[in-house]
């Protein structure tokens, strides 16, 4: 029979009973607990013990620290945020900002390229006034297509030599465009489709404010109203192109470099671990080079998701961590590098694992998580059950704390780890 526990629902419900004000901790802003209503307002009590969690959301940061405004957000909980709008700019919330990238994809024709079914081309800045998620960046090289992500990175970062990269890959200095000159004219840029989307081929993109070029969005102007902080760059590393196990980890590298340069961080988002060189999703990663890429980055995506091959998260988690120790699967993973990407379309006892990983030791144990709504909307009613607000307090403070306590997911009786290398 399922237990009640009502230490955990009075966390979730005690705003409607007491009056709370905001404060600030050193991760962000916080509120005294959660809407009756809503299952989750504010960090209150879901960052751990010490309060220091990391808790990562692909989302628009709150506008301010304004209790009334903090209230109304409907993104909580989150200590980072991850976005590539410019209304960045405006926000003066104390919580973490970092720019989303996607790393750039190598389209056909490159006959270099073993996989030339994979035609998905990227997602630029999206906002003013035209979709940025359908009209779509792609690259001919996967020289060009690296060059293009570097320079828009480096250019973010303030750095005077973004274009290098891109004049180094055959491009030319005046090929870069604004965001604000595709939205003004996306009849001039956006000239082909590719899968169904507007696109355009070899064309350097840089961000802006929808109305400005040079300058007006950058880690500068971002940082304007929040200077504590020391935000960086989330690389979505979906590329899926077929480049060689010898080149990935080299661009990951040289971004890394860039963004240290800057004294900035790096978060590397990418698929499962276990499928980065599989059939269909080759990005170039594998147990020979996955070591080196956590050696050279801040933060490194672990993703905990309905659709792994194993039919179990447990496994599907132990199997990546065991991609993490090198070819011999016997190295040791500093675990404080290591971010649960966990999709909110999974089970209750797939997010008690997930408490079990957060609140176990941190030497063996990520401490970090980024919740991937994968389709689902925050901010609803609280119920019962697998809807995306339980599942993240299930994962913060383990099942209890929806009301109902359930088993963590475990491996099957007689599974075993398999050394990816061998």
């Amino acid at each position: 029979m399922a237990q009640r526990d009502n230490n955990g629902m009075h966390r979730r419900n005690f705003l409607t009973a007491m009056a709370g004000g905001i404060a600030a901790c050193s991760l962000g802003a916080w509120s005294t607990g959660a809407h009756a209503t809503n299952c989750i307002t504010g960090n209150s009590g879901l960052l751990g013990a010490s309060g220091t969690r990391r808790v990562f959301q692909n989302v628009n940061p709150p506008a301010a620290n304004a209790y009334a405004v903090t209230q109304a957000y409907p993104d909580w909980p989150c200590t980072d945020i991850f976005n590539s709008g410019s209304n960045m700019n405006t926000s003066t919330w104390s919580g973490n900002a970092w720019l989303s990238v996607w790393a750039n994809r190598a389209m056909t024709p490159n006959a270099a390229q073993p996989n030339p079914g994979n035609q998905k081309p990227n997602i630029i800045q999206s906002g003013g006034g035209f979709d940025g998620t359908a009209n779509r960046a792609q690259y001919s090289t996967y020289e060009k297509a690296n060059a293009a992500t570097q320079s828009l990175i480096r250019y973010w970062l303030g750095m005077s030599t973004y274009a290098d990269p891109w004049v180094a890959a055959g491009g030319r200095a005046s090929d870069f465009v604004y965001f604000s000159q595709l939205v003004a004219n996306p009849g001039a840029y956006f000239t082909g489709t590719a899968n169904g989307y507007p696109v355009m081929t070899d064309i350097p993109w840089l961000p802006s404010t929808p109305t400005g070029t040079f300058g007006s969005f950058t880690r500068a102007t971002a940082m304007a109203g929040h200077t504590a902080q020391v935000p960086g760059v989330v690389l979505d590393y979906e590329v899926q192109d077929g480049r060689s196990t010898r080149a990935a980890p080299a661009f990951l590298a040289a971004i890394y470099a860039d963004v240290k340069a800057a004294g900035a961080k790096l978060f590397i988002r990418t698929n499962a671990l276990d499928t980065l060189n599989t059939p269909g999703t080759e990005s170039g990663l594998t147990a020979w080079n996955l070591a080196g890429v956590l050696q050279n980055t801040d933060y490194l995506s672990v993703l905990v998701w309905s659709g792994n091959w194993q039919g179990n998260v447990a496994e599907s988690y132990l199997q990546q961590i065991e991609m993490l120790k090198g070819p011999t699967c016997t190295g040791s993973v500093d675990f404080t590098k290591l971010v649960i990407v966990f999709e909110l379309g999974t089970t209750l006892n797939d997010a008690q694992f997930v408490n079990n990983l957060l609140t176990g030791a941190p030497a063996s144990n990520p401490q970090a998580i980024l919740f991937w709504p994968n389709g689902k909307t925050l901010g609803g009613a609280c119920g019962t059950g697998a809807n995306p607000e339980n599942l993240m307090l299930a994962t913060l403070e383990g099942s209890a704390g929806t009301g109902t306590v359930v088993a963590a997911t475990a491996p099957a009786r007689g599974w075993k780890l398999v050394c990816p290398a061998a």
